[in-house]
């Protein structure tokens, strides 16, 4: 079936056409030793559900639960209309950031040590 599929069971579909290059969580930043370790994990996640993905730690995050520096860049790449970004979870604290439209996740951002949303710890 062609086109955007709303539902939770559909499976993603990445693209690329928004990475941001120059921001501090810029693709141009990309260790490409981590090249193998990203495309596995983009490969594996087109053939789970968004609620597989979920299952595993991924999911959306509000605008303002962001770092500032986040916000600063979202402001500074004119996408400061969103209200989340989608976190998808490669590893502990890899992330790869991205905009989701019904199926479709759009690359936003590399971060590779959890610094666009930092989690807090509980019990400390």
């Amino acid at each position: 079936m062609a086109g955007v599929i709303p539902s939770e069971q559909a499976r993603p579909e990445f693209k690329t056409g928004q990475m941001d290059a120059k921001g501090p969580w810029g693709w141009d930043y990309f260790n490409p030793i981590e090249m193998r370790e990203l495309l596995q994990k983009i490969f594996d996640s087109q053939k789970l559900s968004w609620q597989d993905l979920r299952n595993q730690g991924s999911h959306l995050i509000d605008r303002k639960d962001l770092c500032s520096e986040a916000q600063k860049r979202l402001i500074q790449l004119q996408k400061d209309d969103l209200d989340q970004l989608f976190s998808l979870r490669l590893t502990g604290k890899k992330r790869i950031w991205g905009i989701k439209e019904g199926n479709i996740l759009w690359m936003l951002w590399w971060d590779p040590n959890h610094e666009v949303c930092p989690s807090i710890k509980k019990h400390t």
